[in-house]
């Protein structure tokens, strides 16, 4: 019974980590630090310019979508935004809606989606830039919401809410859960993970970012550029608008879950170890906010703990446990999720030796 108990604490424990305890002790932390306050928001004058950078790569369906998207955006506060699209290669259908609906095409030899983002930036003259994932649209009106926010010079970076188009029961849970936790590290700065979709910053503080982090090449940009920012601008805030959702039109449900979840995995680990050590010894917030997007790596190890602890305790649990796993892996959309927990297992192993996998990890 004691190694049951054992067992489900530390599951439990593990729970806490990946939901409420690391933004709340984030929170608690930055009661210790000052934040940057609207006051000067009001005081602000003037049109702001905004550049749209869209980095596609083979991207013939969902890159019309997004720019017809954009061309319809009110955009009170802002001079007309800029459509820039970042391509890999001047060929095929992509090429040609792009010349047709954007302002700029830039062809971009560099490979990888990171490369591509820092010729984008580079390339940008504006006040703010927004980067979008090709298949992402806005509402009309989500400049006009989000006004105050640019307009406040403590805010270097927004990040609407992410939707799917026509997503199940479960991905809705799971989205409504992330964007709740999100929610919660607004009280704290704002999230240092965010997702890609559609991330809007302040282009003075991302170019510092960039000029520090273009020597290596990243595959989470949603969480190191983030990272960093914050880690650079400690008074400074980063806003998780969770009234304001942008939609994916064509969320990557054709792309194996196993790939994708090893390709997210490996550029996880590659910032943990870079920045993880340097943040437990120097900001307690930042740490705590890492924590969460870590501990989300293991989530399966925290259900192993809570099975086996019940198990334990109620042996014939052991036969419906089975049952579940079985039934997942048969199942066409099971298969996704049993898939997504095998790496999760396997993220300890991939810890010590994913150095010799770096070079499978693709754009796409």
């Amino acid at each position: 019974m004691t190694l049951a108990l054992f067992f489900l604490c530390v599951g439990i424990f593990m729970f806490g980590l990946i939901t409420w305890l690391s933004p709340m002790l984030a929170w608690f932390f930055s009661s210790f630090q000052k934040l940057g306050n609207e006051t000067s928001a009001a005081n602000a004058t003037g049109l702001l310019s905004l550049d749209i950078l869209i980095p596609a790569h083979n991207e013939n369906e969902s890159l019309p979508a997004t720019l017809a998207a954009m061309k319809k955006l009110k955009h009170d506060g802002f001079t007309q935004p800029k459509l820039t699209v970042g391509l890999s290669n001047w060929s095929g259908a992509e090429a040609i809606k792009a010349s047709e609906l954007a302002d700029q095409t830039i062809v971009i030899n560099e490979p990888g989606k990171w490369r591509a983002l820092i010729v984008l930036i580079e390339n940008s003259k504006a006040d703010w830039v927004a980067l979008v994932d090709a298949g992402t649209v806005w509402p009309e009106d989500m400049l006009v919401q989000l006004k105050k926010h640019f307009k406040d010079p403590a805010v270097m970076g927004i990040n609407p809410k992410y939707t799917e188009l026509d997503s199940g029961f479960m991905q809705r849970l799971v989205w409504g859960l992330e964007s709740h936790l999100k929610n919660i590290e607004n009280l704290s700065g704002g999230p240092i993970s965010l997702h890609g979709s559609t991330i809007l910053y302040r282009r003075k503080e991302l170019l510092e970012v960039i000029t520090f982090l273009k020597g290596n090449d990243w595959w989470n940009d949603d969480v190191v550029v983030p990272l960093t920012l914050r880690k650079f601008n400690k008074g400074k805030k980063i806003i998780y608008a969770v009234n304001i959702p942008v939609v994916d039109l064509f969320p990557s449900s054709n792309i194996s879950e196993m790939k994708r979840r090893k390709r997210l995995l490996f550029g996880n680990l590659q910032w943990v170890q870079t920045f993880f050590v340097g943040l437990l010894k120097t900001d307690a917030v930042l740490c705590s906010l890492a924590l969460r997007r870590i501990t989300r790596m293991l989530w399966a190890w925290a259900i192993s703990f809570v099975c086996v602890g019940l198990i334990l305790s109620q042996p014939n649990l052991a036969y419906v446990f089975a049952g579940v796993g079985v039934t997942l892996a048969v199942m066409p959309k099971g298969r996704r999720l049993y898939e997504a927990f095998l790496v999760s297992m396997m993220m300890p192993i991939y810890f010590v030796f994913h150095k010799s996998d770096l070079g499978k990890v693709s754009w796409k």
